[in-house]
């Protein structure tokens, strides 16, 4: 299922099963021996077993994702809609008002870009640079949110509202990271086979089109080979199209005038 969402300019061809990765630097490695020495590839050392205690020493190999202690289920229910969907427009442009930059730091203000540079950029250029504008945005306000907090714990403020402030940063960083996560969904969406692109549509999890892609995509093939398979019986149904040979109207026999 990997040749399927590869760039439509580039096809390899289809191996008969996937290679891992030490395989793929084995062949590499193979190659780059083959062509330094005339074609003729090195000898591969032989590979000896490690023993118990060197293994040991290694560490265990951890092919999952690591992860940390679990967050308190409370705040872990709060955040999980928002990292899926993000947040309701108007509940985040109330977050974006409340936590306006400090009055004292002045570089938490997402820069204007020069007025000489929009004519000199492209439309689309000018498009990503406010798409980057607005992301800064959005973490000034997370930082502003984190900065009222630590303030009333100087201040030996009241503790719901030092909740308050790092709470409402969480929001916004939740959906931040939402976004980002479409962003990636877009760049690679763009770039894949144009057949596969509603194939892609889904939540993510793990893995960012969802662990079920592979069985997605093949059922997408079928449902496009049925397709296929229909239309063509159709065609061969209805037969070459006859056409007739239309005649006009007969030419006049009589000579006017007498000629």
């Amino acid at each position: 299922m990997e040749n399927d969402i590869l760039i439509e300019r580039e096809k390899p061809e289809e191996s008969e099963s996937p290679q891992s990765e030490l395989q793929i630097l084995g062949n590499l490695n193979s190659q780059a021996s083959t062509s330094e020495s005339g074609n003729q590839p090195d000898k591969v050392p032989e590979v000896q077993d490690l023993d118990a205690e060197a293994l040991a020493v290694l560490g265990e190999i951890n092919i999952e994702q690591e992860k940390g202690p679990p967050l308190h289920p409370e705040i872990a229910n709060r955040w999980t809609p928002i990292l899926s969907k993000g947040l309701k427009k108007e509940d985040k442009r109330e977050l974006m008002q409340k936590y306006m930059p400090f009055e004292n730091v002045p570089r938490l203000i997402a820069p204007t870009l020069n007025p000489e540079c929009i004519s000199a950029i492209s439309a689309s250029m000018l498009k990503r640079d406010t798409i980057i504008k607005e992301k800064q945005k959005q973490v000034a306000a997370v930082l502003t949110a984190i900065g009222s907090g630590l303030e009333s714990i100087l201040k030996n403020g009241d503790k719901i509202e030092i909740i308050r402030n790092i709470n409402d940063a969480s929001k916004l960083l939740c959906d931040y990271f939402q976004s980002e996560t479409n962003n990636r969904k877009i760049l690679i969406t763009n770039a894949v086979n144009h057949n596969l692109k509603e194939t892609l549509k889904g939540d993510s999890d793990m893995f960012l089109f969802g662990t079920n892609l592979a069985e997605r995509i093949k059922n997408a093939k079928i449902i496009q080979r049925s397709g296929k398979d229909l239309k063509e019986k159709q065609e061969r149904l209805k037969g070459p199209t006859k056409t007739l040979n239309w005649r006009g109207p007969p030419q006049l026999s009589t000579r006017l005038g007498g000629e």
